[in-house]
């Protein structure tokens, strides 16, 4: 049975929580035990970057087919969209024309991948990259 807490208590039971575990995460921070994660800019509509990787790799990601730009497509905007979006991976999958989050999970890794080994793909994902960071900034 819950005990009658007034919502004034409340407020402050989870006010204190709250400062509790900020002061934590400095300490933590201090002692090189955890890494602050960088803020992602989120001023960008997820649908513009799909439609900006559309362009660049002369794509379609929501395609229901498997050609190779299509593919390549879907790889750059899951990766594009996880670095200037707080979307989950489901609604990553969903943007990219994929039916489950492990399914950009994979994107993610595959994309990293074809940066690291093919120049043209870099080549094209820094042209995305510089294109959201002039409209971020």
């Amino acid at each position: 049975m819950l005990r009658k807490i007034s919502p004034q208590k409340l407020k402050a039971l989870y006010l204190q929580q709250e400062g509790i575990y900020e002061m934590l995460g400095d300490i933590m921070l201090d002692l090189n035990l955890i890494q602050k994660k960088p803020e992602k800019k989120t001023n960008l509509k997820a649908n513009k970057i799909v439609e900006l990787v559309n362009d660049i790799f002369e794509s379609d990601v929501m395609a229901n087919n498997q050609r190779k730009n299509t593919v390549f497509g879907r790889h750059a905007a899951a990766w594009t969209l996880k670095k200037y979006t707080n979307l989950s991976l489901s609604e990553i999958s969903t943007l990219c024309g994929q039916t489950h989050h492990t399914t950009a999970i994979n994107s993610i890794k595959k994309c990293n991948d074809m940066m690291e080994t093919e120049a043209w793909y870099k080549k094209n994902m820094d042209i995305i990259c510089r294109e959201l960071d002039f409209y971020i900034e």
